[in-house]
């Protein structure tokens, strides 16, 4: 007898809930994790490629799992084959010092004439989890803490090194349809949200300065024109 009434509430529309804040590390926050790492032990050198090719890649965690021998590509132009969500596959480039780091690494496990082994494994030689990805990364995160304090501050798991690559490739000038390329996304509006959050980080910084030639505050003069900032960021 209800039935028409439940129907009008399921249909209301859902509040729109504030978006998380995407943590994100600096340059000088990922060199002083990978940086820290001893690669004199077999484990160390693996955990040092896993970080760097997390940060190069932005691949999720359970795409870094899967990887295989045979997914690398070397030479003149490296690269790396990573299944995505839905079985859609795309190619990461690597910078020749990740395909470098990684080929030591394979001679280094016997690993290069294996093309069917999973990249990395853990201790008993099964491939490395999910959980056991985390554990790596929050383990060489909180160990880089001491030489890098701003790292305290951070909740870091392995989607953060996605997120990473994501802001520095915008920083770095790249188009936004190459960063969805790279990370995967199926919606350019995914990619979006990084835009939004370099916008935001861009009005911090200018907010905190004044005009050359004005003497009143540039928060003022941003406070004017804020249909015009609105439109900017629809863009």
């Amino acid at each position: 007898m209800r039935a028409a009434e439940y129907q009008k509430i399921i249909a209301l529309p859902q509040k729109r809930a504030p978006r998380k804040v995407i943590d994100y590390l600096e340059i000088n926050e990922v060199k002083s994790i990978v940086n820290n790492i001893d690669v004199k032990s077999l484990n160390g050198q693996r955990d040092y490629v896993l970080l760097n090719l997390l940060y190069n890649t932005g691949a999720r965690v359970q795409e870094i799992c899967d990887l295989k021998v045979m997914s690398i590509t070397f030479g003149h132009l490296p690269m790396v084959n990573i299944m995505g969500k839905g079985k859609k596959t795309r190619y990461v480039p690597l910078w020749p010092e990740t395909a470098s780091m990684i080929e030591n690494y394979l001679r280094a496990m016997q690993l290069l004439d294996q093309p069917k082994s999973c990249l990395f494994m853990n201790s008993q030689g099964q491939p490395l989890t999910r959980f056991g990805v985390r554990y790596i990364v929050k383990k060489r995160c909180l160990d880089a803490e001491n030489n890098c304090p701003s790292l305290k501050e951070k909740k870091i798991g392995p989607h953060t090194f996605r997120h990473t690559i994501a802001m520095h490739l915008l920083q770095a000038g790249i188009d936004l349809s190459v960063i969805k390329s790279w990370l995967g996304h199926v919606n350019l509006a995914t990619t979006h949200l990084y835009v939004e959050i370099d916008m935001k980080m861009k009005r911090k910084a200018l907010d905190a300065c004044e005009p050359m030639n004005e003497s009143k505050s540039l928060k003022c003069l941003l406070d004017k024109n804020k249909d015009i900032l609105a439109w900017l960021n629809s863009l």
